[in-house]
């Protein structure tokens, strides 16, 4: 899976810019700055750094008074979830699991992050211990303002654009040797039928039986009220918003 431009998507203003100016862009993006501007009822938030791998990656607003099972919820909706799985966290050497069994020295996931992390922490997830998905998670920076939901997904990787042999754009990948294929070229590929699956925006792509696509609109974050639906007249374009103007 090769010819990869890694381009990343911030979902407070829509803008698309390279990977490694990811941080950078949060620390700037006048629409996020404005979505959690300060009032007198201040919470407290985590950004999270998450990675499958080089292609793939989060980053994530989280309360600090979310739990670790809401943390897993969100990553199995947006990228992991195919089979019911367990998952684990591994932090300072501890495990948590979202099935914790009393024969093994783990803990379950309804500890809250504020008692368990700082920046600069950095820990791990695994999902599925058959065919496991590894993620890399950096508690990168810390902020105050006003309660929005415990996760709000602040930058995705757009999804990337594989080749197949022939030249054309690859929409099918092979789980036994990761082969990229066009809907053309299917049927002289020589590994088995069953083992053909969709490319998906997910580091568990061609792994198991995941092929789900998770879109997330962008958030609305302009000023008027069309946010929950009263100002039809606003000039904002953000998709998540209930403005009737184009």
């Amino acid at each position: 899976m090769s010819n990869v431009k890694r381009i990343a998507k911030c979902y407070f203003c829509g803008e698309e810019f390279n990977k490694i100016s990811s941080l950078r862009h949060l620390e700037k993006c006048e629409k996020r700055h404005n979505y959690y501007k300060n009032t007198e009822e201040k919470e407290a938030y985590f950004t999270l750094k998450i990675e499958g791998s080089k292609d793939y990656y989060l980053y994530l607003d989280i309360n600090k008074k979310a739990t670790l099972e809401n943390l897993d919820n969100f990553l199995r909706d947006i990228w992991l979830e195919c089979c019911g799985h367990i998952s684990v966290f591994t932090i300072h050497g501890n495990m948590y699991s979202s099935y914790q069994d009393p024969d093994y020295n783990d803990y379950n996931m309804k500890i809250k992050l504020d008692k368990l992390l700082g920046v600069g922490d950095i820990f791990e997830h695994e999902y599925d211990f058959g065919s496991t998905t590894e993620l890399k998670i950096s508690v990168v920076s810390q902020f105050y303002g006003k309660k929005n939901k415990k996760i709000e997904l602040a930058i995705r990787n757009v999804k990337h654009v594989y080749e197949c042999d022939c030249g054309e754009i690859a929409n099918n990948v092979c789980a036994y040797c990761y082969d990229t294929m066009c809907e053309k070229c299917l049927s002289s590929h020589s590994c088995e039928e069953e083992a053909i699956m969709k490319i998906v925006n997910s580091p568990r792509t061609g792994v198991c039986a995941y092929e789900f696509e998770t879109e997330i609109p962008e958030k609305c974050t302009c000023t008027d009220e069309c946010a929950i639906g009263y100002n039809l007249n606003c000039d904002c374009i953000n998709l998540a918003c209930n403005c009737a103007k184009k």
